[in-house]
């Protein structure tokens, strides 16, 4: 079975109670640049640290140095690391 990503057309309609001016719906991912490569990899939202860190280091040409941790970074703000059961998720709207 083949699954695909949400599309912004894909959201539902206002109904006639009203309800039009709901918040945008987030992307169905996250994107995580890796420093050794230079690659951007798409995450589904929900998806652990660990298993990005994984999925990264195994696409990593031999003898490039391995990702150790995911960094969330936001304009204007302080980083922040995440730990292997953190779980990646978009708050760049709140």
């Amino acid at each position: 079975m083949e699954r695909r990503a949400q599309q912004p057309g894909d959201a539902q309609q206002p109904g006639k109670d009203g309800g039009g001016d709901s918040p945008p719906t987030p992307q169905p991912f996250l994107e995580v640049t890796c420093r050794s490569s230079g690659k951007v990899r798409r995450f589904a939202a929900g998806t652990t640290a660990r298993y990005a860190l994984h999925a990264i280091n195994r696409k990593l040409e031999p003898g490039a140095p391995p990702a150790l941790h995911v960094e969330a970074i936001r304009d204007g703000e302080e980083l922040v690391s995440l730990g292997p059961s953190a779980v990646l998720a978009d708050y760049s709207r709140g």
